[in-house]
């Protein structure tokens, strides 16, 4: 009974392990726009990695209290804001030959 329960559980683990795995970085962070590309292409440092995120993780929040509080007509409005506050800190964030990197493929990475 032990062997079964431990086979079991074995199963269990590996074939959690292998959906994960499968499912990709988009599947995880569902809607996460910083992708690898960006990180390889802009050549992002560990600082500016994580700062990147922090802001793409408030652009998000901000967002979905956009969807709440904005009524049908006034959400355009509110989107175009919070995204042109997101493009404005992502481009201060950058050094100079990433920001020319970064405006040149504007729209492929950050949605």
């Amino acid at each position: 009974m032990k062997k079964v329960a431990f086979a079991l559980i074995f199963f269990f683990t590996v074939a959690a392990g292998a959906f994960t795995a499968q499912a990709g970085p988009a599947a995880k962070g569902k809607g996460s726009s910083v992708d690898r590309a960006l990180i390889q292409a802009l050549a992002l440092t560990e600082s500016q990695y994580i700062k990147l995120k922090a802001l793409e993780k408030t652009k998000t929040q901000d967002l979905k209290d956009a969807q709440t509080v904005a009524s049908a007509d006034m959400l355009p409005t509110f989107v175009a804001e919070i995204n042109e506050r997101f493009e404005t800190a992502v481009l201060q964030l950058l050094k100079p030959a990433q920001q020319e990197a970064y405006v040149a493929s504007k729209g492929t990475f950050i949605k």
